[in-house]
C-alpha cells in the first residue's frame, strides 16, 4: 500500500482536476505493482514519450490535454519521431508524419518545454544537485525504489511523485 500525502490525496479525489486524478489513478496502481512506500515530489522531468508508437500514444496525450491537464513543474521532451526543422527528411507515409508532429505538439500544449532531446542535462534549462538526489523520503518499509545510499541519498532509481505534471498549474512559476 502506498503511503499517500494529503496532496496525493486530494489529487486522487481530482481536486486539482479531472488530468491530475487520471495521473495519479495511474501512478497510484503503478506504485502498488512495484510495493513504493510513498510517492516523492520532483522539481524536474522529462518525459520519454515523444516517439509516436501507434494511435494509443497519441489518444492519451490528446486525452490529457482535453481534461486540462497541464505540467506543474519544468518538463522537458525526449525526441520526436519528426525533425521539425527538417520535415521534408522524413521517409514514411503523410499520415504517420502527422502523427508524429501532433504527439509532439501535444506535449507542448501541456505545457513541456519543446527540448527534443534525450540529453536534457545538456541543455540550459538541467536542473541542479540538491533536487530529487537529496529528498528525503518518508519510508515505513525497504523498498528497491526508494533505497538510499550509505550517505543517505535516493537512489536515482527512486519511483518519483510524478502527480505534479498533470495537474492545473502553470509551469512557468516553477522556472
Amino acid at each position: 500500500m502506498v503511503n499517500l500525502s494529503h496532496v496525493d490525496r486530494r489529487l486522487l479525489d481530482g481536486g486539482d482536476g479531472a488530468a491530475a486524478a487520471l495521473a495519479m489513478q495511474l501512478l497510484l496502481r503503478v506504485g502498488e505493482a512495484v510495493g513504493a512506500p510513498c510517492f516523492i515530489d520532483v522539481t524536474r522531468a522529462h518525459v520519454d514519450g515523444c516517439l509516436h508508437h501507434g494511435a494509443v500514444s497519441l489518444d492519451f496525450v490528446r486525452h490529457v490535454a482535453a481534461l486540462g491537464g497541464r505540467v506543474r513543474v519544468p518538463t522537458t521532451l525526449n525526441v520526436g519521431s519528426m525533425d521539425l526543422i527538417h520535415p521534408e527528411l522524413f521517409q514514411g507515409p503523410p499520415a504517420l508524419a502527422a502523427a508524429g508532429r501532433d504527439l509532439m505538439k501535444f506535449h507542448e500544449v501541456l505545457g513541456c518545454l519543446p527540448t527534443f532531446t534525450c540529453a536534457p542535462y545538456q541543455t540550459r534549462r538541467a536542473g541542479r544537485l540538491g533536487g530529487i538526489e537529496r529528498h528525503r523520503v518518508r519510508e515505513r518499509r525497504p523498498s528497491s525504489l526508494t533505497r538510499r545510499d550509505p550517505n543517505g541519498s535516493l537512489n536515482p532509481g527512486g519511483i518519483a511523485r510524478l502527480r505534479i505534471l498533470l495537474a492545473h498549474s502553470d509551469p512557468s512559476e516553477a522556472l
